[in-house]
Formats: structure tokens, C-alpha cells, sequence
């Protein structure tokens, strides 16, 4: 925790946004800063935000990825909402990054993979480079072409 605070510190010294030293900004030991002085009361919510700062960045984001491959795309959801899905929750419970490229790679596979099967399989059967707009454009024509292939199975035949 106090490590990142430091962190936090040097940064914002280095980016010109604190123009002080790190124990004057983040001391070790008590200063004995009176909240009732307004300089003192400066110091002190500023060493108060780094604290919650150092908690909230101390401790590691918990990896689940059994999450991520419980997701399925429903057979009413279209691929768009499907991949937000995919993405929202690969950034909530794993450390993918989907802006990377080793993110987006992994999000294709997932998407592949989990796509509903009509999808899935159309999308396993392109050839070239596996770019999430060019799959996302087959399993929009597969998602749409649904209606039209059930309506011509349901019409009587003559």
C-alpha cells in the first residue's frame, strides 16, 4: 500500500503536478499536522487521498477466467452485444486488456468459441486474418440470415 502511494508520488512529481519531496508530500512518521491550521489540513487530505490510493491499487485484481468462459451468446443476442459482454467481463474479472493486442487476439478465440452454433461454426470455417470487424460482419449476415432460413422451412412445400 505505501509503496504504491510512493509510486503515485513520484509520478505526480515527475509529471510537474507536485513540486515538493516525497517524505514532505507522503511522510513515514507523524507529522503532527493540526486539522485545525489550513495549511496542516492541505497536507492532511492530501496524504489521505494517497492512503486511499495505496489501498485501492495495493492490493491485486482477483483472476477468475472460469468467468469469461462462462459466457455463451444467447440465441436472441446479436454478436455486438455478445463481444460487449465478452469484453466487459474480461476486463472485470481477468487482467485482459481488450485494447491490447494480445487482448484482442484472445477476445477473437473467445468470441469464436463461444459464439451459439450457427455462428460459431461459420465463423471456424474463415480463412485469412481473424480481425474482430471482419467475424463481427459474418455473424451479423449469420445472425440476420436466421429469420429467412426459418421462414423458408416453415413454408409448405409445393
Amino acid at each position: 500500500m505505501v509503496n504504491n502511494a510512493i509510486t503515485s508520488v513520484n509520478v505526480s512529481i515527475a509529471n510537474g503536478l507536485l513540486q515538493s519531496t516525497i517524505p514532505q508530500i507522503f511522510p513515514l512518521e507523524n507529522q503532527g499536522w493540526d486539522p485545525n491550521i489550513p495549511e496542516h489540513m492541505v497536507k492532511l487530505k492530501q496524504y489521505q487521498s494517497l492512503v486511499v490510493y495505496g489501498l485501492e491499487h495495493g492490493v491485486p485484481k482477483s483472476i477468475n477466467w472460469s468467468k469469461i468462459y462462462e459466457v455463451r451468446q444467447n440465441d436472441d443476442e446479436s454478436p455486438t452485444d455478445f463481444l460487449n459482454r465478452l469484453r466487459e467481463t474480461a476486463i472485470e474479472y481477468t487482467d485482459l486488456d481488450p485494447e491490447l493486442a494480445d487482448g484482442k487476439a484472445h477476445l477473437v478465440l473467445l468470441f469464436m468459441g463461444q459464439a451459439s452454433n450457427d455462428i460459431r461454426r461459420k465463423l471456424q470455417k474463415t480463412d485469412g486474418v481473424r480481425d474482430i470487424d471482419k467475424l463481427l460482419e459474418v455473424a451479423w449476415k449469420v445472425f440476420q440470415d436466421r429469420g429467412t432460413t426459418e421462414k423458408v422451412k416453415l413454408q409448405p412445400s409445393k
